[in-house]
This record gives structure tokens, C-alpha cells and sequence, in this order.
């Protein structure tokens, strides 16, 4: 059974996990006005924001794909209008994600800190690897623990992002 996650006035299907994953914007128009600091411009100024998101308003919930160990997913962004999809995963010692792939969508993953290991590499905070859409990565893993932050683009522009979007790769026969 899927579970929802609600942006604005839309639901996206994320998997088996038990929990929701919820985002929203600070007010119903879905952009909040920052003032410009004193002195960088003329006094009324304002830049529109259309998302805001603060990292204390984030819900961690549990990884929703297959994979072993605790993994942590909060999602930043899941509107394709205001950008790529932004995940922030957290990986526990131990903890692997399976080879998969997105069908539809391609993958920045930027090591934020910690090591994580992606097909047997290891790699440090500060390294960003990519793979196109379709294209099989992983496994993942990671020794002492990691943060990720990882983008989702997908091949054609449109408003919903496809959260469900993840297919275990299947291992070549020897």
C-alpha cells in the first residue's frame, strides 16, 4: 500500500513507507516577499520567493524504496515548476541502498558530508557524482554515516514530480 505526500494541492504516491512526507509554501499565494537588506536597494524593494523552505519545518521520514540500515528522507522540492526535485537522504552506518534506476529522471547526488560509497568507490564530502535517466547506479553505502543532497531532473518539464520513480536494477547473469 502507497502512502501520500501532499504539496500544496497535490499528492504524489511515494511507495510502501508508513509515513507522509508534507512540504509547503509559507503562505497560500506560494511566494512570500523577503525585503532586500538596508542599503543593497531602494527602500520597498522585494525579491518573490515562490518556495521557501527551512530546514527546522523539514519532516525526516523513513527511506521509502528497498535498501538496508536506517536511511532518512526529507524532500525540499517536489515541483518540477520551482526546479529540480531536492532530497536530503541521510544514511546511518551500515546503511545500503540497492543498484536502481529512474526511468524518467536524471540524478545530481552531492556528498554533503560523511563517505558514501556507490559501486564499491568511496567517495568524500564535496563530491558530486551524475547519472543520466535510465542509466542503473549503485549499490550505495556507507561505513561511518553520510548526508546526501540529490536533484532530480526529469527529460520533459512538467508540474508533478514522479516520487515513485525508483526501480531496482537487475544484476547481469555471470
Amino acid at each position: 500500500m502507497g502512502h501520500n505526500c501532499l504539496w500544496r494541492s497535490h499528492a504524489y504516491s511515494l511507495g510502501s513507507a508508513s509515513s507522509h512526507l508534507f512540504v509547503s509554501s509559507r503562505n497560500s499565494r506560494g511566494a512570500s516577499e523577503i525585503k532586500l537588506a538596508r542599503g543593497l536597494s531602494n527602500a520597498g524593494d522585494s525579491i518573490m520567493v515562490d518556495q521557501e523552505v527551512i530546514d527546522s519545518q523539514l519532516k525526516a521520514d523513513r527511506f521509502p524504496f528497498p535498501s538496508e540500515g536506517d536511511i532518512t528522507l526529507r524532500v525540499r522540492n517536489a515541483n518540477y515548476t520551482l526546479g529540480p526535485v531536492m532530497l536530503h537522504v541521510g544514511m546511518n552506518p551500515g546503511a545500503v541502498i540497492p543498484a536502481h534506476l529512474h526511468k524518467g529522471m536524471a540524478e545530481a547526488l552531492y556528498v554533503v558530508e560523511g563517505d558514501f560509497t556507490n559501486e564499491g568507490k568511496q567517495y568524500q564530502a564535496g563530491t558530486s557524482l551524475h547519472f543520466k535517466a535510465g542509466k542503473a547506479h549503485g549499490p550505495h553505502s556507507t561505513k561511518n554515516g553520510c548526508k546526501l543532497l540529490v536533484l532530480w531532473t526529469e527529460r520533459t518539464s512538467k508540474e508533478a514530480a514522479d516520487l515513485s520513480d525508483f526501480t531496482l536494477a537487475t544484476q547481469k547473469a555471470a
